[in-house]
This record gives C-alpha cells, sequence and structure tokens, in this order.
C-alpha cells in the first residue's frame, strides 16, 4: 500500500536533512515524500531541493504561511490514500511506518499513532513517553491532548480532506482538530489506533517559551469554553477551565525559571531513562542507523 509523507518546514536546516534520512531508513519503502517549504529564510530549502530520488517533491512559494495552512497544503497535494506526519526537526524509527501499515487493513482505523522517545538537542535520548494502557477515552481527554502523539501519525488522507485543520488555531494546531472533530462526532474512540512503543524522536526538551505556551494557552481556553459545557457538564468543565488556568500559571513560572526541560518532561509524563529497560541503547543504535542512512544528492 503506497502512502504520501509529509514534512513541513521552516528554517529547519540543522534538522531537516536527519528527518529527510530517517524517511530513506523506513523498512517501508513504497512512498512518496513532500517537503513543503514555509517560506525559509535559511538553508532548510537548498537542503530539500538538493534531494534527487524520483518520490521526492519539493513544493516552496516563497511565503510564509503558517503549520496549519502547510498541513492543509500537504493533504491537498497528497497523491495517496494513507498520509504520513513527520515534523522538520523529528525522526522515525526504520520500522515506524512497517508497524503502523500493519493496522490499516481495519476498514475502521483512521489514524494510527505512536509513543515517543524524547531526544534533545544532540540527537541523544533523554526518556520515553508512559506507554498508555488501552481504555476507552473519556472526553476530558480530548481537552488535555492525551489521545494522539501528532508527528507520529499515519491516517486516511480522506479523513484529513474532510476535517481539516484550523488556519487560526496558533501553536496547537492538532489538539484544536482532536477536539473539535471528537466534539462534532467526526473522530471517535474506535477510529484510533496506537502502538505504545515510542517509534518517533521527538525534539521537545527546551523548545518552550513564555510566548508561545501563551498562544496555546489562549486556544486552550477558547476549546473549553466552545465545547467544554456541552461535552463535559458544569462541573466538568468548571475542573477543566480551573485546571489550566492553574496549570498555565504553573509552567509560566518555571519557564521564567528557566526550567523549560522539567516543563516538558511533566508535559509529556517521561519514563525517566533508568527506568527504560534497555531502550536507550535500542534508541541510540536507531539513531546512529538513521543518520548513516545515505540519501541521493545529501551524499
Amino acid at each position: 500500500m503506497q502512502l504520501t509523507i509529509g514534512i513541513p518546514f521552516y528554517n529547519g536546516e540543522d534538522t531537516l536533512a536527519d528527518a529527510i534520512r530517517s524517511v530513506f531508513a523506513q523498512t517501508y519503502q513504497d512512498w512518496e515524500l513532500i517537503l513543503m517549504d514555509d517560506g525559509s529564510s535559511d538553508g532548510s530549502l537548498d537542503i530539500a531541493m538538493a534531494v534527487k530520488d524520483e518520490r521526492v517533491r519539493v513544493i516552496s512559494d516563497g511565503r510564509n504561511k503558517k503549520l496549519q495552512v502547510r498541513l492543509n497544503q500537504i493533504v491537498d497535494e497528497a497523491k495517496y490514500e494513507l498520509i504520513a506526519r513527520l515534523d522538520a526537526d523529528d525522526m522515525m524509527a526504520p520500522t515506524k511506518l512497517e508497524r503502523q501499515l500493519s493496522f490499516v487493513d481495519d476498514p475502521q482505523a483512521q489514524i494510527v499513532c505512536t509513543g515517543a522517545c524524547i531526544i534533545d538537542k544532540d540527537d541523544q535520548p533523554t526518556g520515553r513517553t508512559h506507554a498508555m494502557q488501552f481504555r476507552e477515552y473519556k472526553p476530558v481527554d480530548f481537552f488535555r491532548s492525551r489521545t494522539i502523539v501528532h508527528p507520529s501519525l499515519i491516517a486516511r488522507t480522506q479523513w484529513f480532506r474532510e476535517n481539516r485543520y484550523d488556519p487560526e488555531a496558533l501553536r496547537a494546531e492538532d489538539a484544536e482538530l482532536w477536539c473539535r472533530a471528537y466534539c462534532e462526532g467526526r473522530l471517535k474512540v474506535e477510529m484510533i489506533r496506537h502502538i505504545y512503543e515510542p517509534l518517533l524522536y521527538y525534539r521537545a526538551l527546551g523548545s518552550l517559551n513564555k510566548k508561545n505556551y501563551r498562544a496555546s494557552y489562549r486556544l486552550w481556553k477558547e476549546l473549553i469554553k466552545k465545547y467544554g459545557l456541552r461535552t463535559l457538564g458544569y462541573w466538568g468543565f468548571a475542573r477543566e477551565y480551573a485546571r489550566k488556568t492553574l496549570r498555565y500559571n504553573l509552567v509560566k513560572a518555571s519557564i521564567s525559571l528557566g526550567c523549560n526541560d522539567f516543563v516538558a518532561r511533566n508535559r509529556f509524563a517521561l519514563v525517566e531513562p533508568d527506568k527504560m529497560n534497555g531502550f536507550m541503547q535500542q534508541a541510540q543504535n536507531e539513531i546512529q542507523q538513521i543518520k548513516a542512512t545515505k540519501v541521493p544528492g545529501l551524499d
């Protein structure tokens, strides 16, 4: 089964090549890769244009339209019935696509996501997200972004064509989409499949700042106000609104004190490295394998 992989990028020259390498390192190779430039002013576009493979398309109009618009554009450009997400500063484990594709024979499955291993600026694994136990999600989980690790997913392209990202949803476009689609009945728990193993190498530590977090918080408040009362009930709405406000103030204070890594660890509920039962070595080996993968035109 063929699929489209979309990597949107903006000034990602330090990490884009390795994101591309992780696509070429996949055990599953029947894909097209769309490299979607969002008006980069560094060397990112040169890196993308250097790749010489007929499966790779580079799209660039020189404008900065923001991530949400580019994600919709990737969906519109996709040739195939399945689409995979990847951010320009992340990497996929070599077996990721093959593992996810084993779920799509089930016609009910619309989205297949995985766990994540958090990596630092030096590509070193620092922990992994907790493996969630399979359960029926509660409505509140969609307000807390507990359901889907966004850059890990593959999904039915048609689902995304019918459920677009909101161009105004700055900093939390995924959370807005999941919450809106769930509350309007277009995303159901039984449509989501999980591989709880960390098959995504996710660069999150040290990436927060007060401006970005404030934008995310504003959107979350709008989502709770718009959908919370009818979905969670009065007390659930009040509890979640208070929880979000308290969390915002705690995170803002932590960022002011320079505790970004602490914030990220709590945000992603990371399992500490010494409790990872040998996974650290596996992660390091896979990252080395990705970085050693040759890409035509780049090597």
